[in-house]
């Protein structure tokens, strides 16, 4: 029942045949593989570390000109700080010296209240002296028709005949 199992596979080689050269040439293209695909990886490495190098260097170039612009920045409003600054200066004297020529001017004003209030009575002496004159005159225009009256009188009483004579200043002094 033994039977013997038949060999399906490639032959056993025999020494001399050759089977050496199929070893080492089949290993000679595995390092040839591998030879390519190292320089591959290394030219793809290369390339890496180029591409990466030009992005750190657009980032810094990025970075830097954000500190130029924030320099440029700080720049401009320290001059225009410093142009507030000396406007403030300028309107701190400017009020100092309208200060100053307030109090030297208000002896002035206290005069301009004093001859105020004086002008304010004179106002009020005038308008009582207007009424007090238009009194008088009331008085004087009522006097003269008096007197009118009175000159009429006598002359009725007198009759027709007598001239009538006019009074002057000094005849009514005499009266």
């Amino acid at each position: 029942m033994d039977k013997p199992i038949a060999a399906t596979g490639p032959a056993p080689e025999e020494e001399g045949t050759g089977s050496t050269d199929y070893k080492s040439s089949s290993s000679q293209g595995v390092m040839k593989v591998e030879a390519a695909n190292q320089k591959e990886l290394i030219r793809n490495t290369e390339a890496m570390f180029k591409n990466i190098s030009e992005y750190i260097q657009g980032e810094l170039l990025v970075t830097s000109s954000d500190y130029k612009l924030l320099e440029q920045m700080n720049h401009v409003t320290t001059e225009k700080y410093k142009a507030m600054t000396d406007q403030a200066t300028d309107l701190v004297l400017f009020m100092e010296e309208l200060q100053k020529k307030y109090v030297s001017f208000q002896p002035y004003l206290q005069q301009i209240d004093t001859i105020e209030k004086s002008v304010d009575e004179l106002e009020r002496t005038v308008m009582l002296m207007d009424e007090y004159t238009r009194q008088l005159e009331g008085k004087f225009r009522l006097l003269n028709e008096r007197e009118k009256a009175a000159m009429v009188t006598q002359v009725k009483s007198r009759g027709p005949t007598t001239p009538v004579r006019k009074n002057t200043g000094e005849e009514r002094k005499a009266i």
